[in-house]
């Protein structure tokens, strides 16, 4: 006697013996994943397996996954994982960086010509390279408060006021089963600071902000609404300076994806979340060509952020909740360090001195991992681990700005920066305006 058909491979056919009978198997409702596959995919499957294994009865839809056959159930699984929930926590770390990044603007360390020091030649340097054009010396001296012959200060005050905007693509990894992500993010800064003594100044900043992120392959986005707020400072001794800086992040993010494993779900969610940031740097300028503007400054800066995800889930918006997911709360952090150079370069133009400088530097980051822990909300022990797009830890830091002072107190800075790694790639662009009295 023959018999003869076919099943699908998550059903797992296998024959089993005895002395006289040979038995063909069907793994009832797990689902048999080939070698190679994907951590996302293969930690669906395994929940759901281990669901089933525990008497747990899924939702109809999910009898669709066992009568697929690869590379089908491949992709549908990948709808399944939920990625958009971990996507979600690069876009706010980029966030985050972005903010820090923007406060004291026009300072950070790198301002030589406020702080009036630089070693041999030093920021003054370009002064004394024309000492009989008075003109030039007067432009000079007007953008330049005198902050370290003494005590007197000129300009205690400074408001400014920032935008910005940049892109990003973090690729996405086989192994991981993670995929592509690509974010965008905009925003404004404004802020003020107050020069507490000659060599000391102190400033807060206020942001708003929105980002927005996409997955390849169509499995899901997101989008969100930010509000950050900063305290920074930075002092100066001779030629070497230290900053700090803490802020906050509060998040008003919405995921959006879509499952068509069986019909059409179309699943979202809500979620307010936080971030913290601190950064520390400390450099030393000089001069190496004698009686010139042009500075270097070795530096070097370590920064923290954490992100606070928490607890939340999805609802349907079209079709049913069969496949919704609830993520755990956790908190996700990152120290990165940097080393680092940066160079500027003085220019005395009509009624003020035009600055141009550059970054190049190395950063580090000790956690990649983004990582969320979900689960089924309708099909009961099926918890998982989805993995998003994973971050380099190793990137190049490089940029460029323009800087221009007048006499009057108001200046003007447009900055460019990226970040490059083997599996990222950042650009960013900046624009400030700043008044000092």
């Amino acid at each position: 006697m023959s018999l003869s058909g076919s099943f699908s491979p998550t059903r797992n056919p296998h024959l089993t013996y005895d002395l006289n009978n040979v038995y063909l198997v069907l793994d009832p409702g797990t689902i048999a994943l080939p070698a190679g596959t994907g951590a996302n995919q293969s930690n669906v499957a395994g929940a759901i397996n281990r669901a089933v294994a525990s008497g747990r009865t899924p939702p109809a839809g999910f009898d669709a996954l066992l009568n697929m056959g690869q590379p089908q159930l491949n992709g549908a699984l990948g709808q399944v994982s939920g990625q958009p929930g971990a996507a979600g926590t690069q876009a706010s770390f980029n966030a985050m960086q972005q903010f820090v990044g923007m406060l004291d603007p026009l300072g950070g360390g790198a301002d030589g010509e406020r702080d009036g020091t630089g070693g041999d030649g030093g920021t003054l340097g370009y002064a004394s390279t024309a000492p009989n054009d008075a003109k030039m010396r007067a432009a000079y001296a007007a953008v330049t408060p005198r902050e370290t012959s003494g005590d007197v200060i000129d300009r205690r005050w400074g408001v400014w006021a920032s935008g910005y905007g940049g892109g990003s693509t973090l690729n996405g990894n086989a192994a991981a089963g993670s995929s592509t992500t690509t974010s965008h993010i905009y925003g404004t800064v404004v802020g003020a600071d107050y020069r507490v003594a000659p060599n000391t100044l102190v400033g807060f900043a206020l942001g708003g902000a929105g980002y927005n992120f996409s997955l390849s392959d169509s499995l899901g986005s997101g989008r969100a609404d930010l509000f950050q707020a900063g305290v920074y400072g930075r002092h100066t001794f001779g030629p070497a300076y230290i900053s700090a800086a803490l802020a906050y992040g509060w998040q008003d993010v919405t995921t959006d994806r879509t499952v068509t494993v069986s019909g059409t779900d179309k699943l979202t969610a809500n979620f307010k979340a936080n971030s913290f940031a601190g950064r520390l740097e400390a450099g030393w300028r000089f001069a190496p060509i004698p009686g010139s503007s042009f500075g270097v400054t070795p530096y070097a800066a370590v920064q923290a952020t954490t992100f606070h995800l928490p607890f939340y889930g999805e609802t349907a918006l079209v079709g049913s909740n069969q496949f919704a997911l609830s993520y755990s709360s956790q908190d996700t952090t990152n120290v990165r360090t940097e080393l680092g150079a940066r160079t500027d370069q003085q220019f005395l133009v009509s009624d003020g001195v035009l600055t141009l400088r550059g970054r190049l530097a190395w950063a580090h980051d000790t956690n990649t991992n983004r990582l969320v822990n979900a689960a089924f909300q309708t099909l009961p022990g099926a918890a998982f681990t989805v993995n998003g797009a994973q971050p380099a830890a190793d990137s190049a830091l490089v940029g460029g700005r323009a800087e221009m002072k007048w006499r009057n107190g108001f200046s003007l800075a447009g900055t460019i920066e990226g970040e490059f790694s083997q599996s990222t790639q950042t650009y960013t662009g900046k624009g400030t305006v700043r008044y000092e009295w």
